[in-house]
């Protein structure tokens, strides 16, 4: 491969292949002919329109792969949320049959104790390998004393989707 600014080209003779980043406004992607497409942070997006022009382009692929990869949000009302996450529960049940998707889901169960470090290494198996505890530890602690640091705790590091907190004012 050969890196330019914005795109990694193939050198191989008589591949045209090359990865890049897009824009992620949907209005100026029109046109492509995506093979792999992997979005980062899909809790964040406010509507299915960047993930469908995207889709959309890879009509022609006979393999076509999409990859997901996010943390949790505040974002309740997004797709990611309403529509895909229970989508992939559902099939990981068993309740949908679709072998077109992979799933796999890191997140906590009902009643778990969020500060039990043994919690944190069920959201995040890699824990002690890339991340280390300690900067768990760290970001509990303060997530113990502020309301906007327990939500990225919650949603950046137990992978929760979690509602923005409201302060009333009077």
């Amino acid at each position: 491969f050969r890196r330019n600014r914005d795109q990694i080209y193939s050198k191989l003779p008589g591949r045209t292949s090359f990865i890049q980043c897009l824009s992620s406004s949907p209005d100026r992607l029109d046109g492509l002919n995506a093979s792999t497409i992997i979005l980062d942070e899909g809790a964040a997006a406010k509507d299915s329109a960047l993930k469908n022009v995207l889709t959309s382009s890879q009509g022609v692929r006979k393999e076509p792969l999409i990859i997901t990869i996010t943390t949790g949000s505040t974002n309740l009302d997004g797709p990611f949320a309403t529509i895909d996450l229970p989508n992939y529960k559902k099939i990981l049940e068993g309740t949908i049959e679709d072998d077109t998707i992979f799933a796999s889901i890191f997140e906590i169960d009902d009643g778990d104790d969020i500060g039990d470090p043994k919690v944190w290494h069920k959201v995040h198996p890699h824990l002690g390998v890339t991340v280390t505890e300690e900067f768990y530890e760290n970001a509990w602690k303060k997530a113990q004393r502020s309301s906007d640091d327990l939500i990225e705790f919650k949603t950046k590091l137990l992978n929760l989707i979690t509602p923005e907190a409201k302060v009333d004012w009077i």
